[in-house]
């Protein structure tokens, strides 16, 4: 996963995956998310990021996983 924030755009994608862009769709006024030729989600691109979240928010991240990860055999 990899979050990337374009100041002059105000624009924040979140790219979940990698793969060919299919199309994407606008889920809400400024929320759009990317999808693969299959319907898989690739990304999630934000509008006007610092109209919806204070700029304090968007310079913090903070990532939550979980604490050991099972592999499947």
């Amino acid at each position: 996963m990899r979050i990337s924030y374009d100041k002059d755009a105000d624009a924040m994608y979140i790219k979940l995956a990698d793969g060919e862009f299919g199309k994407n769709r606008e889920v809400h006024e400024g929320i759009i998310l990317d999808v693969d030729p299959d319907g898989r989600l690739l990304g999630i691109e934000i509008l006007d990021v610092s109209t919806r979240y204070p700029l304090e928010t968007i310079a913090r991240l903070d990532i939550e996983m979980p604490l050991m990860v099972k592999e499947e055999r």
